[in-house]
Order: C-alpha cells, then structure tokens, then sequence
C-alpha cells in the first residue's frame, strides 16, 4: 500500500462509485486520500479495521472525526 499521511492527494471517483461515496466525493467527483497506518495511529487504525470488516471498505469521512474546528464539506 502507497503511505500518504496528509490529504495532499487528489484522485477522481470512477462513475460507479459516485454514488456509493457521497459523504467523501467532492462536486468535481475527487476525493481528497489519507491512509492511516496502525504505527502512526493504532486506535484510529483499529476503527478503521473494524468498519472495513462491517462494511467491507475500512474508510471514513474525515468530517466526522474533526477534533477541532467546523467541519467542512
């Protein structure tokens, strides 16, 4: 897997996915990418594990774990 801790990265959303991706998908059908790796952040990894075998795409909206600051869409 490509390491890319910080969302400096831009990737089109392929058509099909649009719409299974809306809380993540820019109006320009990018989204923004940010891998966590379990020794940077174990815990946030674990999470990120756990929905992955709930739902079978261990991803988040960034939103929603903001600590600080509004969230912006």
């Amino acid at each position: 897997m490509t390491r890319l801790p910080y969302m400096t990265t831009i990737v089109d959303v392929r058509e099909e996915f649009v719409s299974q991706l809306p809380a993540i998908t820019h109006v320009n059908q990018t989204v923004r990418v940010q891998t966590v790796c379990q020794s940077d952040d174990p815990v946030f990894h674990g999470l990120l594990q756990a929905v992955g075998a709930e739902t079978g795409r261990a991803d988040r909206p960034q939103y929603e774990f903001q600590r600080q600051g509004p969230a912006y869409r």
